[in-house]
């Protein structure tokens, strides 16, 4: 998923019923547009690694080349308007 250089995004995951949905910003990204990481049917156990891909050995490969900072895990899926809500929340910070 391409991400705009030097700019404020916010970047979201849902996953419910084995089926994820990115967002940034607070919209929905078609699926067309993300080229790696998790889309469409994800099934298992595995570990989950924010900033990279979780390798065997539990150090993240291609990890991410920026800075991270409130980075959350729910209990729950939240809506679509919830990844808005929280977009706008957070935007004015930034």
């Amino acid at each position: 998923l391409p991400l705009p250089l030097n700019q404020w995004t916010a970047v979201g995951v849902s996953y419910s019923n084995f089926t994820c949905s990115v967002y940034t910003n607070g919209m929905i990204v078609p699926t067309s547009l993300v080229s790696t990481g998790p889309t469409g049917s994800i099934r298992g156990t595995g570990r989950l690694c924010i900033g990279g891909a979780a390798s065997s050995d539990a150090v993240s490969s291609d990890p991410f080349a920026g800075s991270m900072d409130e980075c959350v895990v729910w209990s729950t899926c939240l809506s679509s308007n919830e990844q808005f809500r929280l977009y706008d929340e957070f935007k004015s910070r930034y």
